[in-house]
């Protein structure tokens, strides 16, 4: 037989790397599926486990081995899945509390753990709270986001970091997620642990918290002292190197450290950790010439890493470096296997035992992923150095750039999917930006603690650390700022994860003969698999896709048409604060994997139809810009008309008997407005389209009004008819007219409106009719973003 034959990859080797992986499975199963297997199935497993392992004892067998190895292995999925059981149970039965006290005013006491500025000058605040104020007072632990504007919160400028404050909070819905492709915000406040959010109105009462025994008192000391030592503008690049506190940066700061591939720098991390115990290292033999001094050497380094890893909030990060530094410390002290694979494995079951929602964090993600690329692949990289070089300082530097360029080719999936931009600048960022870092981390590190010492050194021990924050700003700055340095990835293949991990598994095992053909077969067989999904997807035909987003009180909709062309009608709304362009269209689109949109069809000028205009030319490619003739005053009007003449976007005035050909095998055929002067209100000028693909169609109306729709039943009578209609002027009783409903008489209605709004929208009479002569009607308030298809027959209702 071949070696080929004989191989077998060595599990045992692992059980760190198999037991979290099937914790981490178990925690996946639990959440898709909700199978909730109970505390006592797990027990029973348990219990059934270790009675097989005594009777193995008494009686050793080959098959009894196999069959507790199965057990074990089950016992870990179900662990996975009562974790996540249990950590909902007790995030849902707070959140549950809080939902039913939404819109309600109350009193909250607790210590301020972060105070987050917005270049607006909105507060975005996390409090550990252990006191709500009803009637009687309660005890209450929880874990709060509250957002406030220094106009209208009285006091809220006061609060820091460590503040212990009472005040007062109108307590708002959770956030759930409005729109397909958005960010999930729930999600991420789930993943930190927040259980509820609200609106701060007023600072009742605040005092610095003299609790030392908290990990909020001892970060908000050394934020305090970082703040006294160094100038206003380097403070957050030194906060975020130090304690991976990355809320005072700039939006702008992020973007060029995350296209010059250095923004793992800001995030604690083996290499922080490793500095932070260089002395312990250097000095660890001493702890080997007795027994005592053994354990005490590892208590001390324990100490050490959970102290760092509280200043540092217990990151994913540097959780997972400093668990591992600590495996490794024991295995050192206490001559055991240091395999750094197995321990990484170690430090991930922890993290998930201790908190099942930190694995779906992207910093637990990148920092895991990060440390296996680099255990799997350096080794590679080294055995392909001649020796001579290997170990010279061309060899050295080599390694460098090699390790820097594999971690960014290892991640490009995460960082594609998740930021839609792409670093190819890391490597060559990193041979100055690293060096940087690590400086500047080793200064601060001797300075801090001297500065809480030596009050005399205050004026200069930290000079040296902002010069070199300095520099690392310019050098991410600089490689940030220029084209080449970083690509937009505007749609991923919908394997290419799976296929990334087969190949970076075969590029590990190159020099193992036994193994890389099986890797190289697993990635042609990846490979395969997801060439046949995408025949299999593009044999099913081509569909038109409306998209119908919630943008609050307002509408946006994007159609996707058969040849994947896309059409945009209108794009919701603009305020001081909040613009739809940016905040829910543009990341729409990017989700979709749209670079181009080839037209907009604006309804009218009113600012929750336009609003998103300006921001969408300023980042998009936009082919045509079809609207009517109605001349509007506003600047959002004027504003998006010269941006248009500017990038060279053609703007096609439109009127009744127009057809809109973007799509050539779905046209849009202009119903309104006609040749009649309509007056001054720009309503009654809204552009109605209806789309028309095979036996199906769609009807948008814009904000047009009663006149318009009789104006419309008048002219086409029956030829209204649609399969689905977007409800004129969010439900508002001034459309929705029973005898243009009658003609329409469309199965599906989509009414675009905000929750709660000024308008009483929906009105009570349009509700009527529309349940009058529709089948199902959907309200982007209630039901968020709406997705439909069509295939030219037949109209189906995405569930995303």
């Amino acid at each position: 037989m071949s070696r080929l034959q004989h191989y077998e990859f060595p599990f045992a080797r692992y059980p760190g790397v198999r037991n979290a992986l099937l914790l981490m499975l178990g925690v996946i199963l639990e959440r898709e599926t909700g199978l909730s297997p109970g505390v006592y199935v797990l027990a029973c497993v348990s219990v059934v486990f270790w009675v097989m392992l005594v009777v193995e004892r008494s009686a050793v067998s080959v098959w009894m081995v196999q069959v507790l190895n199965a057990t074990s292995m089950v016992i870990m999925l179900l662990l996975g899945m009562v974790l996540w059981m249990q950590h909902e149970s007790e995030s849902d039965s707070i959140r549950t509390i809080y939902d039913g006290l939404s819109g309600a005013t109350l009193e909250l006491s607790g210590v301020v753990a972060s105070v987050d500025v917005s270049p607006n000058g909105m507060r975005s605040i996390e409090m550990d709270t252990d006191s709500i104020f009803l009637s009687p007072s309660l005890q209450w632990r929880s874990k709060v986001q509250l957002r406030g504007d220094p106009e209208r919160a009285l006091g809220i400028e006061t609060l820091r970091m460590g503040d212990r404050a009472r005040v007062r909070v109108t307590v708002s819905d959770y956030p759930v997620q409005r729109n397909p492709g958005a960010f999930n915000v729930a999600e991420w406040l789930e993943s930190k642990g927040i259980q509820g959010t609200g609106f701060l109105t007023e600072v009742v009462s605040r005092a610095p918290d003299t609790n030392r025994w908290s990990w909020i008192w001892w970060r908000a000391s050394v934020h305090e002292r970082i703040e006294i030592l160094v100038s206003v503008e380097y403070q957050p690049i030194l906060k975020a190197i130090l304690l991976g506190d990355k809320s005072g940066l700039e939006s702008e700061t992020k973007t060029v450290f995350s296209r010059a591939g250095l923004s793992h720098v800001m995030a604690v991390s083996g290499m922080h950790v490793g500095f932070i115990l260089m002395p312990i290292w250097i000095i660890i033999p001493l702890f080997w010439s007795s027994k005592t001094g053994k354990p005490v050497g590892l208590l001390i380094i324990v100490g050490i890493l959970f102290g760092y890893a509280g200043l540092t909030g217990f990151s994913s990060s540097v959780s997972r470096a400093s668990i591992t530094a600590a495996l490794l410390a024991f295995g050192k002290l206490f001559q055991q296997s240091r395999d750094s694979v197995n321990t990484t494995g170690v430090a991930a079951l922890v993290i998930v035992v201790s908190n099942p929602a930190s694995m779906f964090q992207i910093g637990f993600q990148l920092s895991f992923c990060a440390v296996l690329v680099i255990l799997v692949l350096s080794p590679v990289l080294a055995d392909l150095l001649p020796k001579k070089i290997r170990f010279s300082w061309k060899g050295t530097l080599i390694q460098f750039i090699g390790i820097s360029t594999i971690v960014q080719f290892g991640l490009f999936p995460i960082l594609a999917t998740t930021f839609g931009e792409f670093s190819i600048a890391g490597p060559l960022a990193n041979m100055v930006g690293v060096p940087l870092t690590q400086l500047l981390f080793l200064w601060s590190m001797f300075a801090l603690p001297l500065s809480f010492l030596t009050p005399a050194v205050d004026t200069w021990i930290m000079v040296p650390a902002q010069w070199i924050g300095q520099g690392l700003l310019w050098v991410a700055g600089f490689v940030g700022s220029q084209d080449w340095a970083w690509v937009q990835v505007h749609t991923m293949p919908r394997m290419l994860s799976g296929v990334w991990v087969m190949f970076i598994g075969f590029l590990g095992s190159v020099m193992v003969p036994e193994l890389r053909w099986k890797w190289l077969v697993l990635v042609l067989g990846m490979i395969l698999t997801s060439g046949v999904s995408e025949m299999i997807e593009a044999g099913r035909g081509r569909e038109l896709e409306v998209r119908v987003l919630d943008v609050g009180q307002g509408d946006a909709t994007i159609v996707r048409c058969p040849s994947g062309k896309v059409v945009l009608i209108d794009t919701g709304v603009w305020s001081p604060g909040f613009d739809s362009g940016k905040s829910v269209i543009l990341p729409e689109l990017k989700a979709l994997g749209i670079s181009r949109v080839d037209a907009v069809i604006l309804s009218h000028p009113h600012g929750d139809h336009v609003g998103g205009m300006l921001s969408l030319l300023e980042q998009f490619e936009v082919g045509r810009i079809y609207q009517s003739d109605f001349d509007y005053g506003s600047g959002l009007f004027r504003g998006y008309l010269l941006a248009a003449q500017r990038v060279g976007t053609q703007v096609v005035r439109v009127r009744r008997g127009d057809v809109v050909r973007e799509c050539a095998e779905a046209p849009f055929l202009v119903l309104h407005p006609g040749d009649g002067e309509y007056g001054q209100d720009p309503n009654a000028w809204s552009v109605v389209v209806k789309l028309i693909y095979g036996q199906t169609s769609f009807l948008f109306t814009g904000d047009a009004e009663e006149i318009a729709e009789q104006e419309m039943v008048t002219r086409f009578g029956m030829g209204l008819k649609s399969d689905w209609i977007k409800a004129g002027h969010h439900g508002s009783k001034t459309s929705s007219s029973d005898a243009f409903l009658n003609r329409v008489n469309a199965e599906h209605v989509v009414v675009s409106l905000a929750l709660r709004n000024r308008y009483s929208h929906p009105h009570q009479i349009a509700t009527k009719r529309l349940t009058k002569w529709s089948a199902q009607i959907k309200y982007t308030s209630l039901d968020k973003g709406l997705v439909y298809t069509s295939d030219g027959n037949q109209i189906r209702v995405l569930d995303w």
